[in-house]
């Protein structure tokens, strides 16, 4: 069993690669794994909310790990093999891939490629613009209720698929949305080259039913669409005009190096020229001021924990 593992940005057109590569037997894969996460974290200081001490856990680990006759090597070995094993139970027997998707493996892309010489390694990269409009629509409602919380995906997500691509070069494929929505013959006769399997026609197949194994992964697309549309592709502009989204959209652009955009497909010029262009959308001034202005102050306050219930634990289990 040899994992493949799909680095991208959250909405950034995963699940609908996952599902072309579902379309071979020789592939299996689940929504969303999330498995490498929370072990990998373990040993970082900071990035992890627990409400049994993370650090006080990372050291402890570390501790234990320094009394393993090989180290930190022992503890990669065996880490590797019980992933291994579970994509090996998870799948049909005498499958040759196992397709690991989880959006927010791009946190650990170093530790992956490490722990995994063998894997296959996809790197997925889409018009950071599109991608922001989806997760509008997608987890705010079409708002900018939530916007706040994508930041961390938008800007240091990027930036880490990018500097993961570019360290692991030698042994990745590159693909972008925008070449599978428009070109997804050409993105299969790549992916046969890298792996060394063959895929049907993509254009004409039904993809609608593919891989429908779980809660996660795309909640919108992958029902919308049966088969590969290059609509997305569009949409953005209906969901970013507003002045303020403009002015977000902007903000957030900028940020973000010329090299990023190559790899997406598109210029950073001109999605800049096309966010001008949109219209004002004076109906939706007033709602996007308001959480425009929470946002900020949520994050410039780090007020985002004390408003997650899930994360208030201080008031339970007191002594009275």
């Amino acid at each position: 069993m040899t994992p493949i593992f799909l680095f991208s940005l959250p909405r950034a057109g995963s699940t609908l690669l996952q599902r072309m590569l579902n379309t071979n037997h020789d592939v299996y894969t689940v929504p969303e794994d999330w498995l490498l996460l929370p072990f990998v974290m373990s040993l970082r200081k900071t990035g992890t909310v627990t409400n049994y001490g993370h650090t006080i856990s990372t050291r402890a680990i570390k501790e234990f790990i320094s009394l393993l006759p090989k180290k930190k090597q022992d503890y990669n070995n065996s880490l590797r093999e019980f992933v291994l094993s579970l994509y090996t139970k998870v799948s049909p027997s005498g499958t040759r891939y196992f397709l690991a998707k989880t959006p927010r493996y791009y946190e650990i892309i170093d530790e992956i490629a490490r722990l995994f010489p063998e894997a296959k390694l996809i790197f997925l990269m889409r018009n950071p613009i599109e991608v922001f409009a989806s997760m509008l629509e997608t987890w705010s409602g079409g708002t900018l209720k939530a916007s706040h919380h994508f930041s961390r995906d938008l800007l240091h997500g990027t930036t880490k698929l990018y500097n993961g691509y570019l360290k692991h070069r030698t042994r990745s494929l590159l693909l972008s949305y925008r070449d599978i929505v428009t070109h997804p013959q050409l993105v299969a006769a790549k992916l046969e080259k890298y792996l060394g399997i063959t895929f049907a026609d993509l254009q004409f197949r039904n993809l609608r039913s593919i891989g429908k194994r779980g809660s996660l992964g795309d909640p919108t697309g992958q029902y919308r669409y049966k088969k590969i549309s290059t609509e997305p592709l569009q949409k953005w502009h209906k969901t970013i005009a507003g002045s303020v989204r403009k002015h977000l959209a902007r903000k957030y652009l900028l940020q973000i190096p010329e090299d990023v955009f190559s790899y997406s497909g598109v210029s950073k010029a001109q999605v800049l020229q096309e966010v001008q262009q949109l219209p004002n959308e004076l109906q939706r001034l007033f709602p996007d001021l308001f959480y425009y202005l929470r946002g900020d102050l949520i994050t410039r306050f780090n007020l985002n924990l004390l408003m997650k219930k899930e994360y208030q634990w201080t008031t339970q289990g007191v002594l009275k």
